[in-house]
């Protein structure tokens, strides 16, 4: 339940990461992923013979999220709810409903199998350096609160980050949530689009002349993309040669951001090599394998960051704001990079200057090890 490629908008990548890998596994005779209308009109692909994608609701039309109540009728061994808080639209009625469905099915159904992926909580997201910060934004995340309660007591509730476990445990007061590393799972959906999952290794492309700069995401106000962008602009007035890439949708629960984000684009046009909009995820791929340097200028991050984790996957150097849950992800890895906002531009010119070779990515092995964290979805 949730999002899938071009059936949703936050969770689209993970959605199909988690989708495409459990359709991998030989125990799974067959999915059915209930999703969102595609804004693209009557647009269903079902990708792999295991997999029916079923179009259930809408964005924004509260009553049409409570048609997956019909789930229920149906003997699935596991039923598995990918869940962003606000992922089922931009007002609180239908995200409120969509929260509702998995913990009705719990507490008054019974419905067994019942899964919880959830991927940021009031209990661990300061939801107003999100971008939530009304007076009604602050009464909503009040009652989140409760209902998150109930949602994590009653259900099977798995995070991706181990920090996240930790507070939200502490909150409730149980050990009930579980932690499952996402490590590598968002970069699953290009590999199966392009038909890598079978590939032992891949070879990263290197621009051996002018390096390239990728800023990629689901663009909202709190993706602080003005400073990259004026961290490069000082980068290049120092003569410090790049190609900068800008790529990535603009999230639509902040309608008025839109035009804030062409007005900068159009600011530092002269430093912006091209803007793509958003990447199908096939496309995904050649957009990393060609970057030698991947920023994140983020002011707080929403959860695990499915941007990094690809980055990660390709190996692409990155540099990001040091936050707690970005040191989860980077662990060990030193082509991340972590560092104060302060320290933005110099981390970007160090990297560009001392740029490290590219190496055969090893995917067989990335791949055996996400399959085993996805593997606790499965787990009785």
């Amino acid at each position: 339940m949730g999002d899938f490629l071009d059936h949703g908008r936050g969770l689209n990548t993970v959605g199909a990461s988690i989708v495409f890998l459990l359709a991998l596994n030989e125990e799974v005779e067959s999915i059915d992923v209930f999703c969102p209308y595609s804004d693209k009109g009557s647009h269903v692909k079902n990708h792999h013979k295991k997999i029916r994608v079923i179009e259930t609701y809408r964005y924004g039309d509260a009553l049409s999220v409570l048609t997956l109540f019909k789930i229920r009728r149906i003997n699935y061994d596991r039923i598995i709810f990918n869940i962003l808080p606000t992922g089922f639209g931009s007002t609180s009625l239908p995200n409120l409903f969509g929260l509702l469905v998995p913990i009705t099915m719990a507490a008054i159904f019974r419905t067994p199998g019942l899964r919880v992926v959830y991927h940021n909580s009031v209990y661990t997201n300061n939801v107003a350096l999100l971008g939530y910060d009304t007076f009604y934004d602050r009464v909503r995340s009040r009652v989140l609160g409760f209902i998150e309660k109930a949602m994590f007591k009653l259900i099977d509730t798995i995070v991706l980050v181990e920090l996240y476990k930790k507070a939200i445990d502490e909150r409730i007061g149980l050990n009930r949530v579980r932690y499952s590393s996402g490590r590598y799972l968002e970069a699953i959906p290009t590999l199966f689009l392009n038909d890598l999952l079978d590939t032992v290794e891949f070879q990263n492309k290197r621009n051996d002349d002018v390096p390239t700069v990728l800023l990629h995401g689901f663009w909202g106000p709190q993706k602080n993309l003005r400073a990259a962008l004026e961290a490069l602009s000082k980068i290049s007035d120092e003569g410090l040669i790049f190609n900068l890439i800008i790529s990535g949708g603009i999230n639509k629960h902040f309608p008025l951001y839109e035009k804030q984000f062409m007005k900068i684009i159009d600011e530092f046009s002269d430093i912006i090599g091209s803007y793509l909009g958003y990447i199908d995820e096939k496309k995904i791929l050649s957009l990393y394998t060609k970057s030698d340097l991947l920023i994140l200028p983020y002011n707080t991050p929403g959860g695990h960051s499915g941007v990094l984790e690809q980055a990660i996957f390709f190996e692409v150097e990155t540099v990001a704001i040091d936050f707690a849950e970005y040191r989860e992800q980077a662990n060990g890895l030193e082509f991340v990079h972590l560092c104060k906002r302060d320290n933005l531009q110099d981390a970007i010119r160090t990297v560009l200057m001392y740029r490290r070779n590219r190496y055969r990515l090893r995917i067989k092995r990335k791949l055996d090890e996400v399959l085993d964290n996805i593997d606790i979805l499965l787990q009785t």
